[in-house]
């Protein structure tokens, strides 16, 4: 008798094992359910602010490293100041996967990955459209955080581009540091870009062929969810520091 009841919890726990192991897979293997999480913690950030440090790495461009204050506001609201650029260029740099996940889309599940010995559910993402300029975007997400580890994007008119993120701090889930690999056919760089002792190629530049390069930026962030006023977003309006 106390065979047979031990055989019976074993059973018991057996199928509980399945059951939960089943669960777990369905959660993942279900792009929708999964995206859904992350837009949701997406959604916490109302708005920040952060001091960063861009390094570039393209062979015919000679640029030390850059410093600014980046500024952000839901949904879609950024802002950079900085005395070492005169301009930033908003797109790339805010890495903004809200916009891409804003619009119709389809998501279709494609697998599991092991990076660093930690597995990553693989989701593609396929605007519905003609107005989006990425045609393929590829999310590697942490399941169990819901926070996204990698994102390649294909573009329609500006080649391709890999964004790397990485979370160095257990208290705060926004990417602390944030490396961008692209691959460019017509690649155009506005010399403001580039900013202060800085010095480009030119003749390298006007290569035809794909340009290859990364961009890695380090985020320190401030004032996380404490407001900023959407008029300081409007040009000629100063940070009220």
């Amino acid at each position: 008798m106390k065979l047979q009841y031990i055989k019976y919890l074993l059973l018991l726990f057996h199928l509980m094992w399945v059951q939960c192991q089943n669960n777990v897979f369905a959660q993942e293997s279900n792009p929708d359910s999964l995206i859904l999480r992350l837009k949701q913690k997406l959604e916490l950030i109302k708005d920040y602010k952060a001091d960063i440090e861009i390094h570039l790495d393209v062979d015919f461009i000679k640029m030390p490293d850059k410093n600014a204050k980046m500024f952000f506001k839901q949904p879609d609201k950024i802002r950079f100041i900085s005395d070492e650029f005169i301009m930033l260029p908003k797109r790339g740099i805010g890495i903004s996967i809200r916009k891409i996940l804003k619009d119709d889309y389809l998501a279709v599940y494609s697998g599991l990955e092991i990076i660093n010995d930690k597995q990553y559910t693989v989701i593609k993402i396929i605007p519905e459209g003609s107005k989006s300029d990425i045609v393929l975007s590829t999310l590697w997400v942490d399941a169990e955080k819901a926070l996204i580890n990698k994102v390649e994007n294909t573009t329609r008119n500006n080649g391709s581009y890999l964004i790397n993120l990485k979370y160095s701090d257990p208290e705060l889930e926004l990417p602390t540091e944030i490396k961008i690999s692209f691959r460019v056919v017509n690649l155009k760089i506005p010399l403001k870009f580039i900013g202060k002792n800085s010095t480009v190629d030119k003749d390298e530049l006007k290569v035809k062929g794909a340009k290859e390069g990364t961009v890695s930026i380090k985020l320190s962030y401030f004032d996380i969810n404490k407001g900023i006023d959407d008029s300081f977003f409007e040009e000629g309006n100063n940070p009220d520091e």
